[in-house]
């Protein structure tokens, strides 16, 4: 499972509130893929940078994608490492925070962080990838204007090359 997650940092009519959103995927042989859920919505606070908009909309779309792998799994009677879950995110800064020992001077935004490390840290996820924009699928859920052509690709072709590709697949699916 793939969870892409993108956000906008203050961009909404009010000039303060930002917008978050995220795309799960769930991919199998010859990269035969469905958008299981998708979301697109304002942020349930406001932040103070990019990071941290970046950061909650992370926290969201990884809490969905735990939740669906559960009842995926509970259906398939499977155990949920069969089904691992990686993070897409295009803002390296986020990247770099999560897998840094270093404190961050926003504290609210050490809560989402703190978060996210702990799904790494207890297996609910295998890791956090840092991908160019280009091949951020949320993007278009987040700005006015962007590019939804490889979205609305899987939902019409049911698969995605750009994952194989660009190398978010690093492990085989049972």
């Amino acid at each position: 499972m793939f969870v892409f997650t993108d956000a906008s940092y203050a961009n909404l009519p009010d000039g303060a509130s930002s917008a978050g959103g995220y795309v799960i995927l769930l991919c199998g042989k010859d990269n035969r893929t469905i958008v299981l859920s998708w979301s697109s919505n304002k942020l349930k606070r406001v932040v103070k940078s990019t990071t941290a908009a970046e950061a909650l909309a992370l926290v969201l779309g990884l809490e969905e994608c735990i939740y669906l792998r559960a009842l995926i799994c509970t259906i398939l009677q499977a155990h949920q490492s069969n089904l691992p879950i990686e993070g897409i995110i295009d803002n390296k800064n986020l990247h770099s925070v999560i897998y840094s020992t270093k404190l961050i001077s926003e504290k609210r935004l050490r809560i989402d962080i703190a978060n996210i490390k702990e799904m790494i840290s207890n297996n609910e996820i295998q890791q956090i990838k840092w991908k160019p924009t280009l091949f951020q699928l949320a993007d278009c859920l987040t700005k006015k204007g962007a590019n939804c052509d490889r979205l609305f690709d899987i939902m019409n072709n049911s698969v995605y090359q750009g994952l194989h590709i660009q190398g978010c697949i690093s492990h085989t699916h049972s």
